[in-house]
């Protein structure tokens, strides 16, 4: 359970900053629902919806539920059920703690019996439930769930953010890779930042480059602070300063002169990552999650 706790962070913190902070309108870009296919085909898409230009929405079921708003997070683990929905589902809880980002919140922990996403089908899912409408204020949509890894498989995918659709199976080659680690439900890269090696959770939910001030203090000097911000969660209101990176790489793709996010964290012993990387803020048009070669791809 103590990954469940830490992880919930990296959803709620990231997410609510960047809705609260921006203070924009929802911006929905939307895809044409196409017919779906037998479950269990290689070849399987999923239409979403992109909000703000990188927030993603598809369409699926849970506990024979239908036409359910489920937001893609890589950097939730595990999946995330909204409290009405939960309780559409009368779903059996349990009382749970939640580690944010500055502080813990109460929580509820559950099994959801099925939930069905493109072509994926998950059965006796654990889950984490809380109250989700800060999503729907800031998006005006309703979210009814937030899935991870958890639900989206670990077979391999390909997120088009062009085509605004996920492909599902062995993913094609791509112009730009690097090697990523998948430990403990969560996707990484090593990236160097300014000079210095980091490790950084590739995170769908995320609007940009964010650093935590635990994990990069006198790592990299000269860091020269733009804009200071305030942002708030679901435990209450934080700061984060805004910092250009003049030399940034992902494996060996440079990628040049980065605007980035530092935020004060609580220290964690057991996170073996450094911050969140964003793949549109970066210019990436499409994404694949090869997980069988250990590679992650890129357009640009």
């Amino acid at each position: 359970m103590n990954r469940c706790l830490r992880s919930w962070f990296f959803c709620s913190a990231v997410l609510t900053l960047t809705l609260l902070a921006l203070g924009q309108g929802p911006n929905p870009q939307t895809g044409n629902v196409g017919q779906s296919r037998p479950l269990g085909t290689e070849a399987d898409r999923l239409e979403f919806d992109l909000y703000r230009g990188y927030l993603i929405v598809v369409r699926g079921s849970a506990g024979g539920l239908n036409h359910l708003n489920l937001l893609v997070d890589t950097g939730a683990d595990p999946t995330i059920l909204d409290q009405k929905l939960a309780r559409r589902l009368q779903l059996q809880r349990r009382d749970a703690r939640i580690a944010l980002l500055n502080n813990t919140v109460a929580s509820e922990s559950a099994v959801l019996p099925e939930l069905v996403v493109g072509p994926l089908r998950t059965s006796k899912l654990p889950v984490l439930v809380q109250d989700l409408s800060f999503l729907e204020k800031g998006l005006q949509v309703r979210i009814d769930a937030v899935i991870g890894l958890d639900a989206l498989g670990q077979n391999g995918f390909t997120i088009d953010y062009t085509s605004k659709k996920i492909y599902f199976g062995p993913p094609a080659t791509m112009p730009f890779s690097a090697i990523l680690q998948f430990v403990h439900g969560f996707v990484t890269v090593d990236v160097n930042l300014n000079g210095q090696p980091f490790r950084l959770l590739v995170d769908t939910g995320a609007s940009s480059l964010m650093l935590f001030a635990t994990r990069i203090q006198d790592q990299i000097p000269d860091l020269q602070l733009k804009n200071l911000k305030l942002s708030a969660n679901l435990a209450g209101g934080f700061e984060r300063k805004q910092v250009l990176l003049h030399d940034v790489s992902i494996g060996n793709v440079k990628l040049g002169q980065t605007a980035a996010f530092v935020v004060n964290d609580q220290e964690d012993p057991g996170r073996d990552f450094d911050g969140l990387i964003s793949l549109p803020s970066l210019g990436f048009k499409a994404v694949a999650f090869d997980f069988e070669r250990g590679v992650i791809g890129w357009s640009r």
